[in-house]
């Protein structure tokens, strides 16, 4: 199944305009370019966006079932994974909700105030 499949099997569709699966694949590569939207519309690369609108539209969208569409996507790639891996090797999961601290900032995208389980208490940050 591809990525096309997952999303509309979590309810993640669009009803004009340009593909899903294209709005999708573009916030997914700005996460791995360490990039935010704001900056990558006003860059170089504008002309192969869509409007800013589209993207917030369809982040802020709540009848999407993005539970689903990791849960899918998860299983997909464990099981990709799992044909690479010798049958009698034991296969684990490991899940970190590790927190960065950035206690000095103010005003970060993102930001949030979270509970550090680790220390016990709650500090200014991002998850990991």
């Amino acid at each position: 199944m591809k990525l096309a499949g997952l999303l509309r099997d979590s309810g993640i569709r669009k009803a004009q305009g340009i593909k899903v699966t294209q709005v999708f694949e573009l916030l997914l590569l700005l996460a791995f370019q360490g990039k935010n939207l704001y900056r990558y519309l006003d860059s170089k690369y504008q002309e192969t966006a869509a409007s800013k609108n589209i993207y917030y539209r369809f982040l802020n969208t709540s009848t999407y079932n993005w539970r689903r569409f990791l849960t899918l996507l998860s299983a997909k790639v464990i099981s990709s994974f799992s044909r690479l891996t010798h049958p009698d090797r034991i296969k684990v999961f490991v899940l970190d909700d590790s927190v960065i601290s950035r206690n000095r900032s103010k005003h970060v995208e993102l930001l949030a105030n979270l509970y550090d389980h680790a220390d016990h208490r709650f500090i200014k940050g991002f998850t990991m």
